[in-house]
């Protein structure tokens, strides 16, 4: 693999995530990767490594049938990055739809991605989207 800069990794996993290149994304993420999802959500918990991420994936596609990421600010100059998105979510099971803001926070070492954490500006409306 081509040796990238933190944000450089960042931007590539992002593109990847859009493009649902599922080889880049293991590529990029560590192997001892690890995210942390908030228990209030539908899919909280700690999710490790590449099969943790594609557990996670699996379980957000089976919450909602539109997730509508947009990136307003990714700032940081490695490794700890944070990335400000306003989020659109449509519930699979009532079909309602919210905007929201999400922060996270992103560690890259090593040109791989180790370290995840998401906070939803409101856990509770988003998880009251699909009861």
């Amino acid at each position: 693999m081509e040796q990238r800069s933190a944000r450089q990794t960042l931007e590539a996993f992002f593109a990847a995530f859009k493009a649902q290149d599922v080889a880049l994304m293991e590529a990029l993420l560590a192997p001892d990767f690890v995210i942390y999802e908030a228990d209030g959500l539908p899919y909280g918990g700690v999710y490790k490594g590449f099969a943790g991420w594609m557990d996670l994936l699996g379980k957000i596609g089976a919450t909602w049938t539109e997730v509508t990421p947009t990136i307003r600010h990714l700032i940081g100059d490695g490794p700890h990055f944070a990335v400000l998105m306003e989020l659109a979510l449509t519930s699979k099971v009532t079909g309602r739809r919210i905007d929201t803001s999400i922060f996270e926070q992103w560690t890259v070492e090593s040109g791989r991605i180790k370290e995840v954490r998401p906070f939803y500006w409101d856990t509770k409306s988003v998880a009251a989207l699909v009861v």
